[in-house]
């Protein structure tokens, strides 16, 4: 959902956040961290998260990426 953070839509938990921009901070990016997301129907999913700040004409975007684990 446009304009709504994954924390305020319940797919990820305020841990999980926390630790992502400590290891952000630390080390710039965060390649591989496991999570476990919730849908709407509050279905488990699991994913490898990846995550690294990127610079495109003076403008700083997050280059993101989930691949899906769950089997």
């Amino acid at each position: 959902m446009i304009g709504r953070t994954a924390l305020e839509l319940g797919i990820l938990n305020e841990e999980f956040v926390k630790a992502i921009w400590e290891e952000v901070a630390e080390n710039g990016k965060l390649l591989n961290k496991e999570l476990v997301v919730r849908t709407k129907t509050d279905k488990l999913l699991y994913g490898l998260f990846s995550t690294e700040k990127i610079e495109l004409n003076k403008t700083v975007y997050w280059l993101t990426t989930i691949i899906d684990i769950s089997e």
